[in-house]
């Protein structure tokens, strides 16, 4: 990922830029996919034609901005699905949390039975439990300004 300020490099997991210290998603002089230059109002970049993400038609991003209390409460309350994941972006993720949750509760509810009655159903109870403290670490992130949307964008 490059800084739109400077164009340096930078983590994928970094708020600011270290080189510039302007935030990541902040500014619009370079392309965060191969750090070439562009014009604050291009809707896509000219050498990877990755689009440039604007509140526009072109946009992959939604209307408006994404907030931290949405994304928290959707992991709290449905996080076991990877529904905030979706929200922030991270569909690949959130499609592999969603495959994993209904396997689990498969095993823990089908085969398993509603009780603990053979080793399927505390397989599956067990994932399940799992996946939903992943859910709450993942609401704690959001909530402690860990977690960026899938283009770099910090919640509000």
């Amino acid at each position: 990922m490059f800084c739109r300020n400077c164009g340096n490099e930078i983590a994928d997991n970094a708020a600011v830029c270290v080189n510039c210290g302007v935030a990541v998603g902040k500014a619009l002089n370079y392309c965060p996919n191969c750090g070439y230059e562009t014009h604050s109002d291009a809707v896509v970049c000219v050498k990877c034609g990755i689009a440039l993400k604007k509140n526009n038609n072109f946009s992959t991003q939604s209307s408006g901005e994404k907030t931290k209390l949405i994304a928290g409460l959707l992991a709290i309350f449905l996080g076991i699905f990877g529904v905030h994941k979706f929200y922030l972006g991270y569909q690949r993720v959130g499609i592999i949390r969603l495959i994993i949750s209904i396997v689990f509760m498969i095993l823990a509810f089908l085969i398993g039975g509603f009780l603990f009655t053979n080793i399927f159903g505390y397989i599956g109870k067990f994932g399940l439990f799992v996946m939903f403290v992943i859910s709450i670490i993942d609401a704690v992130n959001i909530f402690t300004n860990r977690v960026t949307t899938v283009d770099g964008m910090i919640l509000n």
